[in-house]
């Protein structure tokens, strides 16, 4: 009788795990098909709502079977050509953005699409660092990555205190 009790517990306590709080592998995530503009006009961003020649940091995120589905825009380095990696600790996504091109005094509006394979249902903290990371990074997010959410965030870029670092 015991071994029949114990049986239908541990068949109850395996059945109620939510197969979704299981963490990612490490590093077990890649990026595929990036597509940067560079310089645009903010009329030619990708369902441009902006106003004017100020464009907000924002990135939107979309879930699609196993990918992550990624457009970022935001007024980037002229000259700029951009490349991005991604890595992850558990539930974490870092992105870290760098550019692989020239460098100017001056920046513009554009944006990049990519795809980040690998992911499993369950919920994100998303952390974008971008290419002129020594200014700072940008407040990380949450992200629950089911099938066909969609999310906009408006980055909030948090200054290094420099005061700290000495």
């Amino acid at each position: 009788m015991k071994k029949i009790i114990l049986f239908l517990v541990t068949l109850v306590l395996l059945s109620s795990c939510d197969k979704g709080d299981i963490p990612l592998e490490h590093n077990s995530l890649s990026v595929l098909n990036l597509e940067f503009t560079g310089c645009i006009e903010v009329e030619d961003l990708t369902k441009a709502g902006q106003d004017g020649w100020w464009v907000p940091h924002t990135i939107v995120l979309e879930a699609q079977g196993d990918v992550l589905k990624i457009l970022r825009q935001s007024r980037f380095n002229c000259g700029a050509k951009l490349d991005i990696t991604v890595t992850n600790e558990g539930n974490t996504i870092t992105i870290q953005e760098k550019n692989v091109g020239l460098s100017a005094m001056c920046d513009c509006p554009g944006e990049y699409q990519s795809e980040i394979k690998g992911m499993k249902d369950g919920i994100y903290t998303i952390c974008v660092f971008p290419f002129k990371s020594y200014y700072g990074y940008f407040k990380p997010f949450v992200f629950e990555f089911k099938e066909g959410v969609k999310q906009t965030v408006e980055l909030d870029l948090i200054y290094y205190n420099y005061l700290d670092l000495l």
